[in-house]
């Protein structure tokens, strides 16, 4: 019987790990893409010769982070699986 606990206890330590490493990675990547997409288009306003390219990078970026309707969502599922 210890040994099932032991078992349970261990997975249950790795589930708890896998859940808090997810939910971290997931609100990190969407805070992040939130916040680039601006320093891109400063640069193509600072920048007059790179205008066209940190402009597109800019809304790549946007584009990501405006599609990342999910993450807060998928945080909350894994906060309530925890």
């Amino acid at each position: 019987m210890h040994a099932v606990a032991r078992v349970w206890n261990q997975a249950e330590e790795v589930m708890v790990a896998f859940l808090l490493a997810g939910m971290t990675l997931v609100t990190f990547s969407y805070v992040v893409f939130n916040n680039l997409y601006g320093v891109f288009y400063s640069l193509g306003d600072a920048l007059p010769f790179a205008n066209d390219a940190m402009f597109a990078i800019g809304d790549g970026i946007l584009y990501i982070a405006q599609e990342m309707t999910w993450s807060v969502a998928l945080t909350k599922a894994m906060f309530g699986w925890l």
